[in-house]
């Protein structure tokens, strides 16, 4: 909406409270003083008009003729590398053509020498610390091999973040839940703060076949992981687990946790004591809350068997037995002698025929294992009750040292690391009068000892990954330094401090280049072999102010021994070479910056260069107010190599002088100065800033 100042002015006059009405015309002295602002007002404005209005002209009449010569098209190509022209060259002047919708042939000419490659961009990832997005898919686009790469994006196929892994060899046989205390092997390096800073991520312990996921909990007291493993319950024979520690990519992992996890953990065990969870006699499975282990008719060679899990895969390490030990007594009596028969058996004692009352009990047992193909006595287990006399209740404790050579079995279908005891000698076993002695165990346990256990092996982050960021780019070939590729907006050479050479990397194998960080960018294209050309045109020859050469243009370069190779143009190509139309004469002119009725001309310029440099002149500049962006092309009196070693230095003295003694909307511009080129056309040096 354009800005109305009558009605600001009469907003300001009426501001007091006097009760006044603006009427226009009247003679009350509100509605007159607003009249006199308003009569003000218009009169300088028309004086600001007139003053605008004269500088323009004088501008205009200052401004150099715009040269009329013939115009010749600049084109920028991609060519196309078969596999037989890989890192062939193309000398400059090398001659190409293209053919218009009107059936006509335009002949052009390579600018530079050209270094050909067939390679092509197989994958994009962006590493992040240490995850990694797979940010290309391929191409798409507007053209053929048009694509879009986003660079430093944390977006795209997750392809990688960090996993720790440690194995451990018979970590979990057995067991149906787990608690180890995790130590860190590293006592140099500071590592996190335990109350405040929390590891992140998911820990899972896998025997190959079965993963099971661990609670990972911590405190001023150290770190544990623990968690319920049914799976792992019936692994027995030798089995390597690996611990693995997996961080999301939405959860960064740090640097104080990085540096003391790959430098080492160490599980620690407590000792535990379980119930036994299987106890095997004659007369079949029972708990050990209560058992008998030879049944209540105890005879030579009656066996319990204990499954004892947790215990047999510690080879090597001592494991106790606990139980309470108490005995029940059964009794069969010899029958009553009849009254009538004990007068006679008095007399004749050879025909008396009752059995006498023994006492029948279990004098002998020993405790076995079983190594693979018999069952063999453990050490001192016909020792295990010293201290206590024959028939003695009390508590019983037996420990033994866990043999190598101690293999699971299975007993009635169930197959467990088994300990057994068996009954040696029985004293009077099935005797027709007797006073039978049942042994009894009650409230059967095992104690297996704290341990501690080091990783056999591990697969750890690389801890110099995580301090930087990077964007890497595969190739399905090997690429140097000459090639030159197109981005869509501008051409660009990757440096050898750039090229990392073929790997494996993400489980892709590939020819990297790695780009250095910056802030997120879109790539809109990456086309290869990247050369600009120009029109071969004779000098009187005019070309109409339409033409172009729009994106996809197909070409043909005429090499040597190559043949004719295909090419496209890689952006609309117009007079300047720069994807715009030069202006005409009218808008050229009105292109310069004009600002509070003053006026910026290029002699304005070329005054303020010839105080600190003589020899330059100002060929051309223009202003993008938006950018705030001034844009000078500099010709230089003498040679031209002096004019390219003073563009930086003429560029920060006149961002500084602009800042100090500029108008006001150059104050804060930014200088691009350029070399004007050998035909006097806009310059297409280098530019500097």
């Amino acid at each position: 909406m354009r800005w109305n100042p009558e009605t600001r002015i009469k907003k300001l006059a009426l501001a007091y409270h006097t009760g006044w009405e603006y009427t226009p015309g009247s003679r009350e002295a509100g509605s007159v003083l607003t009249d006199l602002f308003v009569e003000m007002m218009r009169n300088n404005q028309r004086r600001y008009e007139g003053i605008w209005e004269k500088h323009r002209q004088e501008f205009l009449s200052v401004i150099p003729p715009q040269k009329r010569k013939g115009r010749r098209l600049k084109a920028g190509l991609s060519v196309r590398a078969s596999g037989e022209s890989h890192g062939k060259r193309i000398s400059r002047q090398t001659q190409s053509y293209m053919t218009t919708n009107e059936g006509r042939i335009l002949r052009f000419a390579l600018q530079e020498e050209l270094l050909l490659t067939a390679a092509r961009l197989t994958c994009a990832v962006y590493q992040k610390g240490l995850c990694a997005w797979l940010t290309y898919e391929g191409g798409r686009g507007r053209v053929a091999d048009a694509f879009e790469i986003p660079l430093f994006q944390a977006a795209g196929t997750e392809l990688g973040h960090p996993v720790f892994r440690w194995k451990f060899p018979d970590l979990c046989n057995g067991k149906a839940s787990v608690c180890y205390t995790v130590e860190f092997v590293s006592r140099e390096i500071k590592g996190p703060d335990l109350e405040e800073q929390a590891l992140p991520g998911c820990w899972t312990v896998s025997d190959g076949v079965n993963t099971c996921p661990l609670e990972w909990t911590q405190s001023g007291d150290g770190c544990r992981i623990q968690g319920l493993t049914p799976d792992f319950a019936r692994n027995l024979e030798e089995t390597v687990y690996e611990l693995c520690l997996e961080i999301p990519a939405e959860e960064p992992l740090p640097a104080s946790w990085l540096k003391v996890l790959c430098q080492g953990i160490v599980l620690k065990e407590e000792q535990v004591c379980r119930e036994l969870a299987l106890c095997l006699t004659a007369e079949g499975a029972c708990s050990g809350e209560r058992l008998l282990p030879f049944t209540d008719v105890p005879e030579p060679g009656a066996c319990c068997y204990l499954a004892c899990d947790g215990a047999g895969a510690l080879k090597g390490r001592e494991a106790t037995l606990l139980f309470s030990e108490r005995f029940e007594t059964e009794e069969k009596l010899p029958p009553p002698v009849p009254k009538e028969y004990q007068k006679l058996y008095r007399k004749y004692p050879w025909l008396q025929t009752s059995e006498s009352l023994q006492e029948w009990s279990v004098r002998e047992t020993v405790w076995e294992y079983f190594d693979g193909s018999l069952w063999r006595e453990l050490p001192g287990s016909r020792e295990w009750k010293t201290g206590c006399g024959p028939g003695e209740s009390g508590e019983r404790k037996f420990s033994w040292v866990v043999p190598g050579d101690m293999r699971p079995c299975s007993v009635e279908g169930e197959k467990h690391f088994y300990i057994r005891l068996r009954a040696v000698r029985v004293d009077h076993a099935y005797a027709a009068c007797y006073r039978k002695v049942i042994p009894v165990l009650e409230h059967v346990r095992l104690e297996t000892p704290k341990r501690r256990i080091e990783p056999a092996g591990w697969e750890l982050p690389d801890v110099s990954e995580a301090e930087h960021d990077r964007m890497l780019l595969g190739f399905d070939r090997e690429i140097n330094c000459d090639n030159r590729w197109y981005t869509g907006s501008e051409s660009l050479a990757f440096s050898a401090e750039q090229i990392r050479g073929r790997a494996v990397r993400f489980g892709r194998e590939a020819f990297w280049v790695e780009l250095e960080s910056r802030e997120p960018v879109v790539l809109p294209a990456l086309y290869a072999n990247y050369v600009e050309v120009l029109e071969l045109l004779e000098e009187e020859e005019q070309k109409p102010s339409g033409m172009e050469l729009p994106a996809g243009t197909a070409f043909h370069v005429q090499t040597g021994n190559l043949g004719i190779l295909d090419a496209l143009s890689v952006y609309d190509a117009r007079y300047d070479g720069r994807g715009t139309v030069l202006w005409e004469e009218e808008q050229w002119r009105e292109s310069y910056p004009v600002c509070f009725g003053r006026v910026v001309s290029v002699m304005d310029v070329d005054l303020l260069l010839q105080k600190s440099y003589p020899d330059i002149k100002v060929f051309w500049y223009g202003y993008k107010e938006r950018d705030r962006e001034l844009t000078l092309v500099l010709e230089h009196s003498g040679d031209r190599e002096t004019l390219r070693r003073l563009l930086p230095e003429i560029r920060e003295w006149l961002e500084e002088t602009l800042h100090q003694m500029g108008l006001l909307w150059l104050k804060d511009c930014h200088v691009i100065c350029l070399e004007k080129d050998t035909e006097g056309e806009r310059a297409d040096g280098e530019v500097i800033g």
